[in-house]
């Protein structure tokens, strides 16, 4: 019956595991119950997540020693081996309420292929073939970025990141995820994602047009088609001109701020450059 020591097979570890990654403990006793007819305490199937996470850590924590040894080792040039697959990862971080701890952040690594789609360009109308995010995997350390980023170069590797013909680095403008990506992925294409370069776009354009109206849509879809193309320069020219037609220190501090966002970024704004190589850089894609 492959029983192990607690007495339970090991299909039946692997079921709540599987479901106890998903639903919260009640629902995964439910769902057991339900269908498998197996009756299980929520405490029951707590001590089986325990279980099961701390062998996942331990496999992982040995994955990541031997990563970190492969990736000080020395190799001889052109050794590696290349496949036709494109991958990327994504770098962020969010925060988490924690019983009895408050808010805390978590920092976050998405590992996935990308594969292409045909579909219509929304900015050129074009239609063609365009890259997306397929089979994602994730890693997620509550703590320091050093950390985050050994977990994401070893999930990474994993992956086959190592014989990925192109590979791609997203992330938004936070210094520890650039750190990151200049230890572990400065090999690969960087490129700030869509949904923070909107986020920014959509902030400074607030700071020139407090309400909406026709005029506001205008510089926004304007602005936004000329980010697109890559010309993130011109974005931060513009919001410099805006500082020399008002009297407002404030605002002036504000869009000199939202101006260096775009000029100290722009060699990672190279969207449209991009867009056929890799994914949809839309939000939601991974």
């Amino acid at each position: 019956m492959q029983l192990t020591p607690s007495g339970r097979s090991r299909r039946l570890t692997r079921l709540v595991t599987w479901l106890g990654a998903q639903l919260p403990y009640g629902q995964t006793q439910a769902v057991l119950a339900e269908i498998g007819g197996v009756h299980l305490s929520k405490s029951s199937c707590w001590r089986i997540m325990q279980e099961s996470g701390a062998c996942m850590v331990e496999a992982l924590a040995a994955e990541e020693v031997q990563e970190k040894a492969a990736a000080r080792a020395w190799s001889a040039p052109g050794t590696r081996p290349v496949s036709r697959e494109r991958m990327g990862i994504a770098l962020d971080g969010a925060m988490i309420h924690l019983i009895d701890e408050g808010w805390k952040e978590f920092k976050a690594a998405c590992v996935f292929d990308v594969e292409l789609e045909t579909r219509v360009d929304r900015h050129t109308q074009d239609r063609g073939e365009f890259g997306h995010a397929v089979r994602n995997s994730y890693v997620v350390h509550l703590g320091g970025p050093t950390e985050l980023g050994w977990k994401a170069w070893t999930e990474a590797q994993r992956r086959g990141w190592y014989a990925a013909r192109d590979t791609l680095f997203l992330g938004d403008a936070a210094v520890w995820i650039w750190n990151q990506y200049q230890e572990h992925f400065r090999s690969s294409v960087g490129l700030v994602d869509w949904y923070h370069a909107l986020e920014h776009l959509g902030a400074a354009k607030l700071l020139l047009y407090p309400q909406e109206s026709a005029q506001s849509s205008r510089w926004y879809n304007q602005h936004e088609h000329l980010l697109f193309q890559g010309q993130a320069d011109q974005v931060a020219r513009s919001l410099l001109h805006a500082t020399t037609e008002t009297s407002s220190e404030p605002q002036t501090v504000a869009l000199r701020q939202a101006a260096a966002y775009f000029s100290e970024h722009r060699d990672y704004m190279h969207y449209q450059e991009r867009r056929d190589v890799f994914l949809s850089i839309e939000k939601g894609s991974i």
